[in-house]
């Protein structure tokens, strides 16, 4: 089970951390409404159009896998009561490949944090695993009341 205070002190750990908010944080997220979860794919079209390719390591830190990379290392670093393992996690859902970060909690359940998802490192979609595997579902941290 994710409690809110658990979901709260892996998100603080991410907000917490400079890295972390240089690759997350984006003005868009002012602009387009977090529950769609499309702000990271408006970015990377964006940038599709300035012309930077995917491998590029500016490109690269900013995409979906640079974000779950990161996130990963700081919710590690914070060593959180109750969770057991964090890791990127990746999915294919209507033919689009995403990365997020997979957060295994001592009891065996699996929920995703999509940074990517809002770009906003203080609010995140959160999901269950096989919710987010099919592109289901997710809550925003800011209405966040827990998941079992």
């Amino acid at each position: 089970m994710l409690s809110a205070e658990t979901a709260k002190q892996i998100v603080r750990s991410v907000v917490r951390s400079s890295p972390s908010r240089k690759r997350i944080d984006s003005t868009l997220a002012r602009v387009m409404p977090n529950r769609l979860g499309l702000t990271g794919s408006l970015r990377n079209l964006g940038m599709i159009a300035m012309g930077y390719q995917g491998d590029e390591p500016e490109a690269a830190a900013l995409s979906c896998v640079g974000i779950a990379d990161v996130t990963t290392d700081d919710v590690k670093a914070a060593k959180i009561a109750g969770v057991r393992e964090v890791r990127p996690h990746s999915r294919e859902y209507l033919n689009i490949a995403h990365t997020a970060t997979l957060i295994v909690m001592d009891d065996g359940s699996e929920y995703v944090f999509d940074w990517h998802a809002t770009l906003q490192s203080s609010d995140p979609l959160i999901f269950k695993r096989a919710d987010w595997d099919r592109g289901k579902g997710g809550v925003r941290y800011s209405g966040f009341k827990g998941l079992d």
